[in-house]
């Protein structure tokens, strides 16, 4: 193949190439919703989800506003699956501050065990609210 262009003037001991362009860092996604995060202060944000995560990436994440009551929404996305009946009992509680709109729900497992979250858009599964009203409150 031939090239039309006219030929570059390099000396023939030195080839030249086009460089690449620069990297362009992102911020991890956030564990709760898969939204980008933003970094702050030596720490990644996600203001969606009101969690704070440390750039170390070795440590778990808290909220922002570590005083604000939790939501007490609560999901058993499998309950009454006889396919899969190891999973049916999984249950996951909201792990966002409590008064956010009920399409934005994300959550853990709230038997505590390490598993993937669980989020919805629009009320894929039922939410029932006020599980855990009296959790942590005297």
């Amino acid at each position: 193949m031939t090239s039309s262009l006219p030929p570059a003037s390099v000396p023939d001991n030195e080839v030249k190439r086009t460089p690449f362009p620069p990297l362009d860092f992102r911020c991890p996604y956030c564990p709760l919703c898969d939204q980008e995060t933003y970094s702050e202060d030596e720490c990644f944000c996600c203001d969606r989800c009101g969690g704070t995560w440390p750039t170390s990436h070795s440590e778990p994440g808290e909220p922002i506003e570590t005083e604000a009551d939790q939501c007490d929404a609560e999901v058993q996305p499998w309950a009454g699956n006889t396919e899969y009946p190891n999973i049916a009992d999984h249950r996951y509680r909201c792990v966002l501050d409590a008064g956010h709109e009920a399409k934005q729900h994300a959550g853990l497992r709230s038997d505590r065990v390490i598993e993937h979250h669980w989020s919805v858009g629009p009320d894929v599964f039922r939410w029932r609210e006020d599980q855990h009203s009296s959790r942590g409150k005297s």
